[in-house]
């Protein structure tokens, strides 16, 4: 596979766990296994997104799909900046 290649999947599948994080708040097992991408790598991303400002955890909870405490993320737009506005103001 060549770096294209891989370039092209990364940017594929950052934007897919973008978007779908953008209309359903879920944790990071939920995003993994609804879009088939490897966890290691949806944590990657979710890593990227962050360091970005566009993606906040919105609360912590059980994880539907494995009982575990664990954050349910979002990255829609109006929340992201709603919390992050929010955060700066009581800093």
């Amino acid at each position: 596979m060549t770096a294209t290649m891989i370039n092209k999947i990364h940017d594929q599948e950052l934007k897919a766990v973008k978007n779908f994080l953008s209309h359903k708040v879920a944790t990071l097992y939920m995003v993994s296994n609804e879009l088939d991408i490897m966890l290691p790598q949806v944590c990657l991303y979710k890593q990227e997104l962050e360091q970005n400002d566009e993606l906040i955890i919105l609360y912590r909870g059980e994880c539907e799909l494995t009982g575990h405490n664990t954050g349910y993320y979002t990255s829609d737009p109006k929340l992201v900046n709603y919390f992050k506005r929010y955060c700066n103001e009581e800093a």
